[in-house]
């Protein structure tokens, strides 16, 4: 019998999955066939914390095979895992840039640069709720140098507004944060005809980047770090059908926008050799922030409820302060990071003819806006 509610992690080396059950008072993990999964509950569990000894007492009951199996999920997933930026280093003179950054892990990515000495522009789609979000930021940290503008990145008329406005206004982008998006809603269309998640957690994003890119060169040494997630793992970029307009699947259709976020990583590492401008993907973990409202089977309810098991705001955003931050990461080191450390990525994660090709086909849609 599957369970009721829970959520799926795929194990890429030997097809089976490690379901996690949520109940009420009770949190499990076994080992489980694939046959238990349906195919919309088919997403990554990404880094998720809890105590060591609950750990240790569920991973011994699991048995030897199963705890193989849970060992190797959780490499790969960052199960139960929470790195912390260590780096000390001051950001006196430098601007950043944050989408999304009025609430959750861009909240808490823009504190800490703010303490760190940085001016921050959040870029956000609610003025009202940025505006909040900076008065917040400036009572807690007094003399914080905050500008918040307009981005919707769901609409590339918008984007193009912002990044040009930038490009003007501000003499430095040493930080470029891409952090907002959206996870797993009901299919819907964009002002520019394109589906939401693509449009809004790649797209958009990618625009935003395009515009801005003039800037970070010039402002090198700098660093662009791209939120991605481990739900990339059952990603695949369907070029057919990119907007998904011969069927639908909220999850399937995050996985894939999750996994273009790699790509274009990926592929902007290529150009920006020897640039003194590197980028990163990085997976925060599954946070407790409003992303996971549209969750099916009753995964909503788990990923804003179980504290105890799902990580803070303050956690989420310690990868990416990591890839940010870290001198270690000055010069390009890797990839994709999860829990502060090199992540493992999918094959097609990899694959730098659609790297490149997700590029071409990009450019081609906002090319009436650059």
């Amino acid at each position: 019998m599957k369970p009721d509610n829970f959520i799926c992690v795929k194990d890429c080396w030997n097809s089976r999955f490690a379901c996690v059950s949520v109940g009420l008072n009770l949190f499990t993990v076994c080992s489980a066939r694939t046959s238990w999964c349906l195919s919309d509950s088919k997403m990554a569990l990404p880094s998720i914390s809890i105590h060591p000894e609950y750990l240790r007492t569920m991973t011994g009951a699991l048995g030897g095979a199963s705890q193989s199996l849970w060992h190797k999920v959780k490499g790969v997933m960052g199960l139960f895992g929470s790195g912390k930026c260590s780096s000390k280093a001051t950001l006196e003179g430098k601007t950043a840039l944050i989408t999304g950054a009025n609430a959750g892990i861009g909240y808490e990515t823009a504190k800490d640069f703010l303490k760190r000495g940085a001016r921050v522009i959040m870029a956000c789609r609610n003025v009202q709720l940025a505006e909040t979000a900076a008065g917040n930021l400036r009572s807690e940290i007094p003399g914080s140098d905050i500008r918040v503008v307009q981005l919707n990145l769901a609409s590339l008329r918008s984007v193009k507004e912002c990044a040009e406005d930038i490009l003007k206004s501000e003499p430095k982008i040493h930080l470029l944060i891409n952090n907002a998006g959206v996870m797993a809603c009901p299919y819907a269309k964009t002002e520019d005809e394109l589906e939401m998640q693509f449009q809004t957690n790649h797209l958009g994003h990618f625009l935003l980047t395009r515009i801005l890119l003039p800037k970070v060169l010039e402002s090198a040494p700098a660093r662009i770090v791209n939120l991605s997630s481990a739900a990339h793992l059952g990603g695949k970029v369907n070029f057919e059908d990119l907007q998904s307009t011969r069927s639908y699947n909220s999850v399937l259709a995050y996985n894939q926008s999750k996994l273009c976020n790699v790509l274009f990583t990926l592929e902007l590492q290529e150009r920006l050799k020897d640039t003194g401008v590197v980028a990163y993907a990085v997976h925060p973990g599954v946070v407790a922030t409003e992303l996971g409202r549209h969750l099916p089977c009753g995964c909503s309810w788990a990923f804003k409820r179980v504290g105890w098991v799902i990580k803070t705001p303050v956690q989420g955003a310690q990868t990416t302060l990591y890839c940010a931050l870290d001198e270690k990461l000055a010069e390009q080191n890797g990839l994709y990071f999860s829990d502060c450390s090199p992540g493992r990525t999918s094959g097609r994660a990899r694959n730098k003819e659609d790297a490149k090709k997700l590029w071409e086909v990009s450019d081609d849609l906002v090319k009436n806006f650059i």
